[in-house]
C-alpha cells in the first residue's frame, strides 16, 4: 500500500544535517548522505504530486523518474519526500548530481559506507557493491541527472533488482524509464507561495505578476522575498515585467550582500552550453512566439525548418519546452532567458517576421482584422522581440505598419499609434518620404488621428500625403484620389464643407475614369459625396447618388454584404430627413 503523506506540504530548502554514526559497514545508518539529515520547514502545495509519486513507487515498479524545466521544484519535491520516508525505509540516501556522476555519488556515501577505494572507478564500484549488500528497504533518490549521465547510470538501476526504490530527478527525458512529469504550480498554489514570503491585499497585481512569470516556483520565491524585504512597488514592478525588464531588475542577496539581476537568476538556472548551434537558432525562433501551448501544424509552418517536429521533440526530451500531443509551449522564463542572453538579429528571424506580415497583408480589410483578432498575441510577441533588436527595415516597418492598421480596424487605438509612428519612422529613413509606402503611412497616421479627434493633428499629415501624391504620381493617380477622398472627409467632419466639396468631386472623377463607374470602389466615392451633400442640406442633390452607390453595391458585392447595409442605412436615414 502507498504511504501516507501529509494532507499538506510546505517545503522551501534543504539543510545539511549530520549522520548517524556506525561502527562498521556490517552496521550502516539508516541515513547514508548528509543532505537528508534535517527535516526540511515549507515547500507550498505539491501534495497531489507527491501522493502520486508515492503510489508509482509503492507499486511493482522500482524506479521512477520525475522530469520538467528547471526551477519549478524537482529537487525540492524529491528531497521533501526522501525526508518525509525516514520511518518507512531502513536505509535512505538523496545523492545530488552537480558535477560527474561517479564523482557527486562516491563522495556522498564515502562516509557512511566507508569508502576506502582511491581511485575513482573502483570506488564507484565498492560504493555500488556495499548498496547492494545491505539488507531490509531501501531508498535512493538521485537529484538532477543529465542524459550525458545514461551509461554509468545503468549501473545504478541495477540497484532495483536488491530491494531498492529509485527516485531520480532531471530536466531530461530518459529513455526506457518510467517518468512523471512535473508541471508548474497551479496559479491558486502559486498565489499561495507568494503570500507566505509577501503579505498583501493587491491580489490583482499578485496575479498578473504570477501570470507573467508562468507560475514558476523558484522565481515566484525569489520575488516574494524581494518585494517583502526591499520594499518593492508592485504595480511599478508587474509595469517592468509588462515592458521586457525583467532580466534587469536588481534585488540583494540575502546572504553576500551583493547586488544581482534577476537575469543572473537566469543564467544560474539555465545554460545553452550542451547544445548545438541548430538547436540554439529553433530556441531563438521560438522565443518571438508567446510563451503559450502553440499547436504543432502551426509551428511547422512558422518555424520553418527541416525535420522540425523531431528537433522539438528533441527539445522536449532536453527540459527546454513543454510538449503535450499537439503542442509545444516554451516556458516564459526560459523565453526570458534566450532573449537576454541569446537575442535573435534580424536575419535570424526574418522568415518568423515574413510568415506574420504574410497574414495581414491585406491589412486596409478590416475582415483581415476581424479574422486574425485571436491570434494578436503572436505579433504583440515580435513587436516585444524587435524593440530589444532595434532592426529597422523595409520587412520590419511593413510588420508595423500593417500590424498598425488591424489594430485601428479593432479599435484599439492607443496600440495603433506607436506602430504608425514607428512604420513612418522607419520608411522615411530607409525609403524616403516620396515612397509610396511612407505616402500611404502619412495618410493612415491622419486616419487614426481623425478617428481619435485629433484633427489638428491629422490634417498636415493628410495636406503633406496629398501633396507628395501630386508632386510624385500625379492628379490622376488612385493614390492621389484616396489622398482627395481622405482630406475632404476630414473638412467635413470639421464643417469646411465648401473645401471638401471640390475634393470628393475630383476623387470621384479619377476612379470613374480609373476603375470605371460601376466599380464597388468607385460607389465609396458617390456615397461620400452623397453624404457631404446631405450634411449641406442638399438631399435633393444627395439621393440620387446614394441610390447609385447602393445599385452598385448590391449588384457587385451582394444584398448581404456590410458595404451594401451602409448603404440601406444611408439611404434609410435621408428618406426620414426628407419625410419620405
Amino acid at each position: 500500500m502507498p504511504r501516507e503523506i501529509q494532507s499538506k506540504v510546505y517545503v522551501e530548502h534543504m539543510h545539511g544535517g549530520t549522520i548517524g554514526a556506525s561502527d562498521s559497514v556490517s552496521n550502516p545508518p539508516k541515513i547514508l548522505t548528509p543532505k537528508i539529515g534535517a527535516k526540511y520547514p515549507s515547500f507550498t502545495g505539491r501534495e497531489k504530486e507527491l501522493k502520486e509519486i508515492d503510489t508509482k513507487l509503492a507499486s511493482s515498479d522500482a524506479l521512477l523518474l520525475v522530469n520538467g524545466i528547471g526551477g519549478i521544484g524537482k529537487s525540492l519535491l524529491a528531497g521533501y519526500y526522501c525526508a518525509m520516508q525516514t520511518e518507512h525505509f531502513d536505509h535512505i540516501a538523496f545523492i545530488e548530481i552537480s558535477g560527474d556522476f561517479r564523482d557527486d555519488f562516491v563522495s556522498s556515501l564515502q562516509s557512511a559506507l566507508k569508502i576506502e577505494s582511491e581511485k575513482r572507478e573502483d570506488a564507484f564500484a565498492e560504493a555500488l557493491q556495499k548498496l547492494q549488500n545491505l539488507e531490509g528497504t531501501k531508498l535512493l533518490v538521485l537529484d538532477d541527472i543529465k542524459a550525458a549521465d545514461k551509461d554509468v547510470l545503468q549501473d545504478i538501476l541495477s540497484l532495483g533488482h536488491n530491494g531498492y526504490k529509485i527516485l531520480m530527478t532531471s530536466r531530461d527525458k530518459l529513455p526506457d524509464i518510467p517518468h512523471y512529469r512535473l508541471e508548474t504550480l497551479s496559479p491558486e498554489e502559486a498565489r499561495e507561495l507568494f503570500l507566505k514570503h509577501c503579505k498583501t491585499e493587491q491580489n490583482d497585481l499578485v496575479d498578473k505578476l504570477l501570470k507573467y512569470i508562468d507560475y514558476h516556483t523558484l522565481f515566484i520565491d525569489r520575488i516574494a522575498k524581494m518585494v517583502a524585504v526591499e520594499g518593492y512597488d508592485l504595480e511599478a514592478l508587474v509595469r517592468k515585467f509588462e515592458n521586457g525588464e525583467l532580466t534587469k531588475i536588481v534585488l540583494t542577496d540575502q546572504e553576500s550582500g551583493d547586488e544581482i539581476t534577476l537575469g543572473k537568476h537566469l543564467h544560474e538556472l539555465f545554460s545553452l552550453q550542451t547544445l548545438d548551434e541548430t538547436y540554439i537558432l529553433l530556441l531563438k525562433k521560438l522565443a518571438t512566439l508567446p510563451s503559450v501551448s502553440i499547436d504543432k501544424a502551426f509551428l511547422k509552418e512558422y518555424l520553418a525548418t527541416e525535420r522540425v517536429m523531431g528537433k522539438l521533440n528533441f527539445l522536449a526530451n532536453r527540459g527546454w519546452l513543454i510538449k503535450t500531443d499537439d503542442t509545444f509551449k516554451l516556458h516564459q522564463m526560459i523565453k526570458e532567458y534566450i532573449l537576454d542572453t541569446n537575442p535573435p538579429v534580424f536575419t535570424e528571424i526574418e522568415p518568423q517576421i515574413t510568415f506574420l506580415n504574410r497574414l495581414i497583408k491585406n491589412s486596409a480589410n478590416p475582415q483581415t482584422a476581424v479574422n486574425i483578432k485571436e491570434d494578436l498575441h503572436y505579433f504583440e510577441s515580435m513587436v516585444a522581440v524587435l524593440a530589444k533588436t532595434g532592426d529597422e527595415n523595409e520587412v520590419t516597418g511593413q510588420f508595423y505598419g500593417d500590424l498598425a492598421n488591424i489594430y485601428r480596424h479593432l479599435g484599439a487605438y492607443e496600440q495603433a499609434l506607436p506602430l504608425y509612428e514607428k512604420a513612418l519612422k522607419i520608411r522615411e529613413e530607409v525609403l524616403g518620404e516620396k515612397h509610396l509606402s511612407t505616402t500611404i503611412n502619412y495618410g493612415n497616421l491622419a486616419g487614426l488621428y481623425e478617428s481619435m479627434g485629433a484633427y489638428e493633428q491629422a490634417l498636415p499629415l493628410y495636406e503633406k500625403a496629398l501633396k507628395i501624391n501630386e508632386e510624385v504620381r500625379g492628379k490622376k493617380h488612385l493614390s492621389t484620389a484616396i489622398s482627395y477622398n481622405n482630406l475632404a472627409g476630414l473638412y467635413e467632419l470639421t464643417g469646411a464643407y465648401e473645401q471638401a466639396l471640390p475634393l470628393y468631386e475630383k476623387a470621384l472623377k479619377i476612379k470613374e475614369k480609373k476603375l470605371g463607374k460601376s466599380h464597388p470602389t468607385t460607389a465609396a466615392s458617390y456615397n461620400n459625396l452623397a453624404g457631404l451633400y446631405e450634411s449641406m442640406g442638399a438631399y435633393e442633390q444627395a439621393l440620387p447618388l446614394y441610390e447609385k452607390a447602393l445599385e452598385i453595391w448590391e449588384k457587385m458585392l451582394g444584398e448581404k454584404h456590410p458595404d451594401a447595409a451602409a448603404g440601406y442605412n444611408n439611404l434609410a436615414k435621408l428618406y426620414r430627413l426628407t419625410g419620405a
